[in-house]
């Protein structure tokens, strides 16, 4: 017994509203990332397509603009196509998607007074299978995609001709178990290396732990305070409460994923002064662009402070250290950067391990370590995706 176009209507309903929470679900649970909103969107746009087409063609929905049902049906379609292509755009992280996201939704409200619906869905499809294969050159799972949008593309075609009834919600079906299963890979591809992030660090915070309050540490600092208690007994007082809150943070490190960028600025401040005492040295660190509510594994900056003491003022006897946040279309940007000598290799030793595997637990895949000379001295940058 065929369906009749209202069962059929439920079924593709039932079937793009389980897609639409399925990718709000991972909107909400991983880092709010915005293509998985996007796709969601998609699948909304397609059943409230789904919805109209159970109203005749010619009967006016909306009187006061004289829209038919045929009409909302073509812009459902172009929200729709317009959602799937910024979907891809943020999933590929691809470049300029301000730009291109403004291009296309422009062309999306025109489109219904200048083109067929047929003309607008083979270009949208083709624009994201131009997507889907820049896409392949990132993670060679995205052929899925690929494959789900060159499905839509060709059963479109034989709907559009009327060899198969249905073609394109055939194909929009088809692409979204594709997407799905292409999604899930990548979760899953993401559980596992947060897994390995976090058992990696909880190694590497040990053994910075060791490193940072080794018997050496210990010895060097209270020798400092004894010849402070002599000369100067109020100074001694500040680099006990100094060295007391560094040990006290350091030995709740783990704790917590983020913490609020100003107790890490605070805990930086503590260090360099006990590393002023210690090395019989003058630093003064400065903050720019920070606006206190930002949030960063506890440890990140304090351990670039750290190797910037420890390299680049051997010979030196003041220093400037300078965090700084700015912001890109893509990015966020922190920046620690010192006045002192510039090394001429980095080492990726423990501090560096360490904060690779702080940043990759809390932040996955997206973000980026850098180092480099700067005009005044040295720079480390830690780029966040938006």
């Amino acid at each position: 017994m065929p369906f009749e176009i209202h069962e059929l209507s439920l079924v593709l309903c039932t079937l793009f509203f389980s897609a639409a929470v399925f990718n709000l679900a991972l909107y909400f649970g991983y880092h709010k990332k915005q293509d998985y909103l996007f796709f969601s969107f998609f699948c909304a746009f397609h059943i409230f397509k789904v919805w109209l087409k159970t109203f005749p063609p010619g009967q006016i929905l909306i009187s006061s603009l004289g829209l038919q049902a045929i009409d909302l049906i073509y812009f459902s379609v172009s929200l729709g196509l317009l959602s799937l292509n910024v979907f891809l755009l943020f999933h590929f992280d691809l470049n300029k998607k301000k730009f291109f996201i403004t291009i296309l939704s422009a062309f999306s409200l025109i489109a219904p007074f200048i083109i067929a619906e047929d003309v607008f869905i083979f270009l949208y499809v083709l624009i994201a299978i131009v997507q889907s294969i820049i896409g392949l050159r990132k993670q060679r799972y995205n052929w899925m995609i690929l494959l789900g949008l060159v499905f839509l593309f060709i059963s479109t075609i034989l709907g559009t001709t009327g060899t198969v009834p249905f073609g394109y919600f055939i194909g929009v079906i088809v692409m979204i178990i594709l997407m799905t299963i292409s999604s899930g890979i990548q979760l899953s591809q993401h559980t596992n290396m947060l897994n390995r992030a976090k058992l990696q660090s909880a190694k590497l915070e040990n053994q910075l732990l060791k490193k940072s309050i080794q018997p050496h540490f210990i010895l060097n600092s209270l020798t400092s305070l004894q010849e402070l208690i002599e000369q100067d007994p109020q100074k001694a007082s500040h680099f006990v409460q100094n060295l007391s809150r560094v040990f006290t943070v350091f030995s709740k490190v783990n704790e917590r994923k983020l913490i609020p960028i100003n107790d890490e600025i605070e805990l930086a401040g503590s260090f360099l002064d006990i590393m002023a005492v210690r090395m019989d040295k003058t630093f003064e660190l400065k903050v720019d662009s920070i606006n206190g509510s930002e949030e960063i594994p506890p440890g990140v900056l304090l351990t670039l402070i750290e190797n910037g003491v420890t390299h680049g003022f051997s010979r030196l006897n003041t220093g400037q250290f300078q965090v700084s946040k700015s912001i890109t279309e893509s990015k966020v940007i922190f920046t620690v950067e010192n006045n002192g000598d510039a090394p001429t290799s980095i080492n990726e030793g423990v501090g560096i391990q360490y904060i690779r595997s702080r940043l990759s637990e809390a932040f996955g895949e997206n973000y980026l370590l850098k180092f480099q000379p700067s005009e005044h001295g040295f720079k480390s940058q830690i780029m966040l995706n938006r």
